[in-house]
């Protein structure tokens, strides 16, 4: 069914306003019989052929992805832990090499001026100085 539609407007004439509606129709579908068919031209049957031609069919199977998981998270690790102790063996060495300035230093004045620059950067340092 489709309902009515009803507009309001103003009449100029009458200085009015009047309401026009449309009528309300009753449609009743019947279920077809005859199916429709299908056409095909010859575009449509290579752009078929193109598509299977392009589809790649991928066998994945649940203990390859497994692998795979796993795989890459022990490679990551490595990259990671790798990464870590490189950082941690540069920064031993600017430790050492402040200690062997440090040890150098023949007077207090030359030990505050090597020291000077690491106040209020480490804790330790500080509770030191």
């Amino acid at each position: 069914m489709i309902p009515a539609i009803q507009l309001k407007y103003l009449d100029k004439k009458t200085n009015k306003i009047k309401t026009i509606s449309t009528k309300e129709y009753k449609i009743k579908v019947l279920k077809s019989t005859t199916q429709t068919p299908k056409i095909e031209t010859k575009n449509t049957i290579k752009q078929k052929e193109i598509i299977k031609e392009k589809i790649i069919y991928v066998n994945t199977e649940l203990y390859k992805l497994v692998l795979s998981f796993i795989g890459g998270f022990i490679i990551a690790s490595l990259i990671f832990a790798l990464v870590l102790f490189k950082n941690t063996k540069n920064n031993n060495k600017k430790d050492l090499l402040l200690l062997k300035s440090i040890k150098k230093s023949t007077s207090s004045s030359e030990l505050l001026k090597k020291i000077t620059p690491f106040v209020n950067i480490d804790t330790n340092l500080d509770k030191i100085i």
